[in-house]
């Protein structure tokens, strides 16, 4: 083969590379180690607003804990997040406020210790999910920025279904979630580009149970159309490209 035909060979392949790379989806380099083998807790990421987001879903919700001890609010949403931690994918965000008075409490009102939210099951998406557990310190759509309750740790629960942030005193640095306080904006970052209905729990001694949203088993969201338009360009480049060179 002479060097001529063999840079023509080449030239076309790396084009059809390049327009292949727009429609085949890249693992991404895990950002933190929360993924498999799951440890057992470790200090929350730290995130900071959410640039390019765009908000696909939202709730808030007001729940008594089953031993009427205390009442929280949440606020949850999804976002479409391009510039996450995994290249591109959905965030999931919550808040939560511990309310006081309590409206239906027998007792207290008490603290609450700790928030999971669930279902992130290692099996929801294909390729396995990933998962990044923080807290945002900037500003979210839809959520307060001046909480102040902050967890000590987060973790991912063996096998990986049940994501956490404790709040007890226990963990270290801790700002505990008093009556009357806010968290700050928890959120869990994933390389999901799918969600559907999920639920969310907070907990001390008793639980209050939540609906929310969980990654995978829902519609597809699409992808930016500056993507779709990137690679069908590409595509229609390579035939141009094949015929120049092998004139």
């Amino acid at each position: 083969m002479t060097r001529s035909r063999l840079w023509q060979n080449v030239s076309f392949s790396v084009v059809v590379l390049a327009a292949m790379l727009c429609f085949v989806s890249v693992e991404p380099v895990q950002a933190t180690p929360i993924n498999p083998p799951f440890p057992g807790t470790q200090a929350p990421d730290f995130f900071v607003d959410c640039i390019g987001c765009t908000m696909l879903a939202s709730s808030t919700q007001t729940e008594l804990d089953n031993h009427q001890n205390w009442e929280a609010t949440l606020t949850t949403a999804v976002f479409m997040d391009p510039g996450n931690n995994f290249g591109g994918g959905l965030d999931f965000f919550y808040q939560i406020q511990n309310l006081s008075p309590c409206a239906g409490c027998t007792s207290g009102p008490d603290d609450i210790a700790r928030f999971t939210a669930i279902n992130f099951s290692p099996n929801s998406i294909p390729g396995g999910l990933l998962v990044d557990i923080g807290i945002n310190v900037g500003s979210v759509l839809g959520f307060n920025n001046a909480g102040t309750a902050t967890p000590g740790t987060v973790d991912r629960v063996p096998p990986g279904n049940t994501i956490g942030w404790t709040f007890a005193s226990s963990a270290p640095l801790a700002v505990p979630l008093t009556p009357g306080t806010t968290s700050i904006i928890l959120e869990v970052q994933t390389n999901a580009h799918t969600f559907s209905a999920g639920f969310a729990d907070a907990i001390d001694g008793g639980v209050a149970d939540f609906n929310a949203f969980q990654p995978g088993l829902g519609a597809h969201t699409p992808e930016p159309a500056s993507m779709l338009l990137l690679g069908t360009g590409l595509l229609g480049l390579a035939p141009l490209v094949r015929r120049r060179f092998l004139r």
